[in-house]
């Protein structure tokens, strides 16, 4: 009858060989959903790119435009979706490289807030799932109660017309790369509403 060791080395040995498949299977899942992506940039005609980085870190970077129903119309929003190693467990990062002025959108990292990437996330939702349905209904319908931007927050709290207003300066500005555009100055009306503070003028960026 032969020995059976259950030494420190061999359960090691035995984590790494369960381990080293789940990485495969995770590569492999990750790279089929980045397909799948790029499969329907094309289709829509959308930008993309993908850039892996030395760490093996793999970033998709997607141009998604403003929905026709909102403020953000004719904006073109650049959105840059990061995946972790433990991809589809573990939900991708997801910020946007253009700025946007959104109560869920931090001002100025582009960092998302968005339950569906955090709580919600399911080893079974799409990376098209995120460009095509979550991130458009973020910009269609934005929580004012768990904001990052707690300027946005406050001003579509306050006075939703004057916070549309915005949003389409700020879009002109920053999405469609309008020249001239000219920025109000709301920062003494709505910097320190929610306890953020602005950290530089909108005039200036």
């Amino acid at each position: 009858m032969g020995t059976f060791y259950c030494g420190y080395r061999d359960n090691a040995a035995l984590e790494l060989q369960i381990k080293e498949p789940m990485a495969a299977r995770q590569r492999q899942r990750a790279l089929m959903d980045i397909r799948d992506l790029k499969a329907w940039c094309e289709a829509n005609s959308t930008a993309f790119e993908m850039v892996e980085d030395d760490d093996g870190l793999l970033t998709c970077n997607v141009t998604l435009t403003g929905p026709e129903d909102t403020p953000y119309a004719g904006g073109n929003f650049v959105a840059c979706i990061q995946l972790p190693k433990t991809f589809p467990m573990k939900s991708p990062s997801v910020a946007f490289k253009t700025r946007v002025w959104h109560p869920n959108v931090e001002k100025i990292s582009g960092s998302v807030c968005l339950d569906v990437l955090q709580d919600r996330w399911t080893p079974i939702t799409r990376l098209t799932s995120v460009v095509e349905t979550y991130l458009p209904e973020l910009l269609r319908h934005p929580n004012m109660d768990d904001p990052l931007n707690g300027a946005a927050a406050a001003m579509m709290r306050d006075n939703h017309r004057e916070y549309s207003d915005y949003v389409r300066l700020y879009t002109r500005k920053h999405a469609m790369a309008e020249e001239g555009v000219e920025l109000p100055d709301i920062s003494r009306a709505y910097d320190f509403e929610y306890g953020v503070e602005l950290m530089d003028s909108d005039e200036e960026m």
